[in-house]
């Protein structure tokens, strides 16, 4: 017995010759595709249950547009409307390495005062970073990051009493007399620096001085903080400054997500 693909029928193999059955002939009571009435039943019981589906997202995703722009209390911030609904384009930015690039282009576009995430503003302004910078700002969980095998920074402390205690016991290392003392170890590596530019007037070559500049501030911090030279401006190498730049774009990722890395 097989059954014929498109009809109410089968064809049997007697031991004489084939023969073509009716099912519904040969088995009234037995409805293989359902009588007209169950179809037409099930077909509007679908319909219904997509319509429904269809108006609860609609609903959903006005109410989270209205609970994004309409009715939050950052409302009256200006920024771009995607990142008003969304933090995809902080993250986005973030992975690129471009978040600090990004931010100040919204700045040119929306003002001092901009909303950069649905729960995030940033201010570029002199009220703002005394404001925010403050004993009395209370920090969030983004300085969390800010630690290396489990021991937190200094500026990773939220509490303002252990960040002061902290703090306190580093500001002998910038006394008059530890900072004079620092003054040879600035100028020779400043010495290095001109050297470079000089030799690039004569040469007539180009510059990426914000690459050069890091090179000194880099061999500066790390002769003082550790006594050890990187000679980043003797050799010109910038693979520290590239460890250094991926440590950052994981940190990017860390704020904004910090529960999965």
């Amino acid at each position: 017995m097989r059954y014929i693909p498109g009809f109410h029928t089968v064809l049997v193999r007697s031991r004489f010759r084939p023969q073509i059955v009716d099912l519904h002939e040969a088995i009234p009571s037995m409805d293989l595709f359902g009588s007209s009435g169950l179809s037409s039943s099930r077909l509007a019981s679908t319909n219904g249950l997509i319509t429904v589906t269809f108006l609860a997202a609609l609903v959903s995703a006005i109410a989270f547009v209205s609970s994004r722009i309409i009715s939050h209390p950052l409302k009256h911030i200006p920024g771009s409307t995607l990142a008003t609904l969304s933090t995809w384009p902080l993250f986005w930015q973030s992975i690129r390495g471009k978040r600090a690039n990004w931010i100040v282009q919204q700045h040119q576009k929306h003002g001092p005062v901009i909303r950069i995430a649905p729960h995030k503003v940033c201010i570029s302004s002199d009220t703002g970073i005394k404001l925010i910078y403050g004993n009395k700002a209370v920090k969030t969980h983004v300085y969390d990051t800010f630690r290396y095998r489990g021991v937190k920074m200094c500026i990773g402390l939220p509490d303002v009493k252990s960040a002061h205690s902290r703090r306190k016991a580093l500001l002998p290392a910038f006394s008059r007399q530890n900072l004079l003392e620092m003054e040879p170890v600035i100028r020779n590596h400043l010495q290095h620096f001109l050297d470079w530019l000089e030799k690039f007037e004569v040469t007539n070559t180009p510059v990426d001085t914000f690459k050069w500049f890091r090179y000194l501030t880099f061999d500066v911090i790390t002769d003082i903080a550790f006594g050890q030279q990187i000679g980043m401006l003797q050799s010109g190498d910038s693979h520290f400054i590239g460890q250094v730049e991926l440590r950052n774009q994981r940190n990017g990722l860390v704020r904004q997500y910090p529960t999965i890395i």
